[in-house]
């Protein structure tokens, strides 16, 4: 789930359960088996074999 500019681990964990609020309301059956959260933002890309 799309987080926003200032979103921490608590907003994220209060996405997941809007998520599986959604699931419920559709009565689709499910169960917490890990949830983790990845600051997109911090993420470095390392792009290869280019300006070399």
């Amino acid at each position: 789930m799309p987080a926003g500019p200032d979103d921490g681990e608590d907003e994220a964990a209060l996405g997941a359960m809007a998520a599986l609020d959604a699931l419920d309301a559709h009565g689709h059956p499910d169960e917490i088996l890990q949830i983790a959260v990845t600051d997109m933002r911090q993420i470095e890309i390392r792009r290869k074999g280019r300006g070399a």
